[in-house]
C-alpha cells in the first residue's frame, strides 16, 4: 500500500499457507515473506511477482530477513533452524540446528 495516498500497489497471493513474517529489501525492491508452510518467498515489489521460493524448512518459518546490505537472507523456523541463503541465487549458503531442540 502506498502511505500518501493509501493506494493497493500489489496483492501477494502464491502462498498456500499464513505468512507470518514479512521484510523490505534495503533498498525496497523486494518483500521477503515467511509461511507456516516452511518456505520463504521473495518477490519484486513493483509487479508483486515471486522470483525465488527458499524451501527446506519442515515447519513454520516464523522470521525471514535481510543482510543490512540485502545480500543474504535469514530465515528462522519452528523446526529449530536457521537457514543463510544468498538473495541473489536463493542458494543455501549454510544451516545452523539447534542441538537441543524444545529446552
Amino acid at each position: 500500500m502506498e502511505i500518501a495516498s493509501g493506494r493497493r500497489l500489489a496483492i501477494l497471493e502464491i502462498h498456500t499457507s499464513w505468512i507470518v513474517s514479512m521484510a523490505f529489501s534495503p533498498d525496497s525492491r523486494n518483500i521477503l515473506t515467511g509461511s507456516s508452510g516452511g518456505t520463504a518467498r521473495l518477490w519484486e515489489t513493483a509487479s508483486g511477482q515471486v522470483f525465488t521460493i527458499l524451501a527446506g524448512h519442515t515447519n513454520w518459518v516464523v522470521s525471514a530477513v535481510f543482510s543490512s546490505n540485502g545480500s543474504r537472507i535469514l530465515t528462522i523456523s519452528y523446526d529449530g533452524s536457521a537457514r543463510l541463503w544468498e538473495t541473489a541465487s536463493g542458494r543455501l549458503l549454510a544451516t545452523s540446528v539447534e542441538l537441543i531442540q524444545g529446552s
